[in-house]
């Protein structure tokens, strides 16, 4: 299948405002889901290992002293028992916490970049409960790793305290992520659509801008511009309709419909009536959009002129246009043009280049 790339930027240009619509629903939906829930508030605490400056030895003092600086798995191993549950079950028995309440916050303990310097973290929906765990952990701790390392010092570099300002949720960071994802979502539905209007050739029952408004069932309305046209004062024209001459009008009239079909916007009808009257079928247009398209349209008909090589004939026309407009879902194709031949004749009767809107 050869991809129709314009296809896809119709369908962008058709469905724009589905863009920023589905960023606003999804930044909305988002913002609710993170009002929702529960802030949770963070207490760190840092520890420090060094070597036990109880050893008398010096010779025993250096070697610990350098097994402390290449051995990284001492400061790893501190963390994982300041993490571990026996820990945080002797914290909360200190500070008389219940154990189902201490086991709602978290514990984090990560081994600063090239150092043997702990930072012990604690999360959870009470700052001042997060803090004074994270100091009872770290107590508890201390005495568990100077017990099991004989050679190595943990000591406390600072103590936790209470900070009310939440870590989660993050709602600027939230509403952003979700107008991303419903900016892409209303992205990707539109791929996926014109990707299987070309696979599977358009549905009948999917609305399109160049159907009219009536046969498709969608409520904007539908435009009726039918124009009359006269040739010029002096023109040849004048004597060809004297001399009934068919053949040459109808050339012109096919010049003029080609020429109006050419001028107009992508979906609309340009219809040949009878005696110079033609007649421009917009779908889904109101008459303010229609008189607005009309006005600049017939000034480019009145800069035109028409030619019969053949008969060495040039012709230049006058006209006027009438608006009519259908709101109801059934066209009624007689009586919308009836309106608007008498539309025409109230513009002609206002003068040339008129145009009158029903």
């Amino acid at each position: 299948m050869e991809i129709n790339w314009h296809q896809y930027l119709k369908g962008f240009q058709r469905y724009w405002w589905l863009l920023p619509a589905m960023a606003l629903l999804s930044a909305g939906l988002g913002l609710v889901y993170s009002l929702s829930q529960t802030p949770l508030y963070e207490a760190k605490v840092t520890l420090i290992i060094s070597s036990n400056q109880a050893i008398d030895d010096t010779g025993d003092f250096i070697d610990s002293f350098n097994t402390l600086a290449r051995n990284t798995s001492i400061a790893i191993t501190a963390c994982e028992i300041l993490e571990s549950q026996t820990i945080q079950e002797q914290a909360a028995l200190l500070l008389e916490v219940p154990a189902e309440t201490a086991a709602l916050y978290r514990t984090g303990c990560v081994v600063l970049p090239d150092s043997t310097v702990l930072q012990l973290r604690v999360q959870g929906r009470s700052p001042a409960l997060a803090a004074d765990l994270a100091n009872a952990i770290s107590a508890e701790g201390i005495v568990y790793v100077n017990d099991l390392y004989e050679i190595i010092d943990l000591q406390l570099l600072d103590l936790a305290e209470a900070d009310n300002t939440p870590v989660s949720p993050d709602h600027l960071t939230n509403v952003i992520l979700s107008a991303i994802i419903g900016l892409a979502g209303a992205v990707g539905f539109i791929l996926l659509r014109e990707t299987l209007l070309q696979l599977w050739g358009r549905d009948n029952t999917v609305p399109d801008s160049s159907w009219p408004a009536a046969a498709t069932g969608s409520a904007r309305p539908c435009a009726l511009a039918v124009i009359t046209l006269r040739p010029a004062t002096g023109s040849p024209p004048a004597e060809l309709d004297k001399q009934n001459n068919n053949q040459l009008q109808a050339q012109l009239a096919k010049q003029v419909q080609a020429f109006m079909q050419q001028n107009s916007r992508a979906g609309d009808c340009v219809l040949y009536l009878e005696k110079k009257q033609f007649a421009i079928l917009m779908p889904q247009t109101n008459k303010q959009e229609a008189a607005s398209f009309l006005t600049s349209f017939l000034a480019q008909l009145r800069a035109k002129t028409f030619t019969v090589p053949e008969a060495d004939v040039s012709v230049a026309y006058v006209g006027a246009g009438g608006i009519v407009e259908h709101e109801n879902n059934l066209l009624t194709w007689r009586s919308l043009l009836k309106q608007g031949r008498a539309a025409a004749r109230k513009a002609a009767a206002q003068g040339d280049w008129q145009i009158y809107v029903d």
